[in-house]
């Protein structure tokens, strides 16, 4: 099924204009893409394929913890073995905390509440929020990854790319996030179609967990939405 993009309040925070349109008469269509899954105008886009990467080798470990504490600790060790992850990791890197990823996965409004905390303007915060609520929906969710859901992630980041509105810091927050979730979604086609077929679910605290991390790097970005990924699947 097609995408439909919130307009009206995507508008509101870009100055946009469609009078003519109700908010639920446009439909997202788009253009035929080739490249997947990456983005190569997404300066970030490290973030989404290290999450791809870390899952993957956390799954194929065979690795059978179940506490929050216990994911964090196997994935981070799996992560530091890969070098694309030690190359982006800052110096100032830390462990994500246990307490921090159950909150984010009890919250009922994980995106809100990571959005509140930090400095992004009104135009960041409701496009990122329109965003990713219009992909994480049952009917969204289910789209076909290579005609709709690759091609409508990659128009919008263009279109936050090349924003006149939103701080290069604003950029990256949505960048980082927007490629976890090329990369994610990717990963769910992946798993559908493998010998064992299995439902691999994209959550708004997975999500929200990628962004809050964003605020300090995208190995931190990678790994807090690699575990909040893998505590839901698990």
């Amino acid at each position: 099924m097609k995408l439909i993009l919130f307009i009206a309040v995507f508008c509101i925070a870009f100055g946009c204009s469609h009078d003519q349109l109700a908010p639920d008469e446009l439909i997202y269509t788009s253009s035929k893409v080739t490249s997947y899954p990456s983005n190569s105008l997404n300066i970030y886009d490290d973030a989404g394929a290290l999450h791809n990467e870390i899952v993957e080798a956390f799954l194929q470990s065979g690795d059978t913890v179940s506490t929050t504490f216990g994911i964090i600790t196997s994935a981070e060790a799996i992560a530091n073995q890969n070098p694309d992850f030690t190359k982006i990791k800052p110096f100032d890197y830390t462990t994500p905390l246990s307490s921090k990823i159950d909150s984010l996965l009890s919250d009922t409004a994980p995106l809100e509440t990571v959005l509140d905390k930090l400095s992004l303007s009104f135009a960041a915060k409701t496009s990122l929020t329109i965003f990713v609520d219009s992909l994480i929906n049952p009917i969204s969710s289910n789209a076909d990854y290579d005609l709709e859901i690759y091609p409508y992630i990659v128009d919008y980041e263009s279109e936050i790319i090349n924003s006149t509105v939103l701080t290069q810091n604003e950029k990256r927050v949505i960048l980082t996030t927007t490629s976890i979730l090329r990369y994610a979604y990717y990963f769910k086609k992946k798993v559908k179609r493998r010998p064992v077929d299995r439902d691999w679910y994209i959550s708004i605290g997975n999500v929200a967990a990628g962004t809050q991390g964003s605020l300090e790097s995208e190995a931190k970005a990678a790994m807090m939405a690699t575990v909040t990924g893998l505590i839901i699947n698990k």
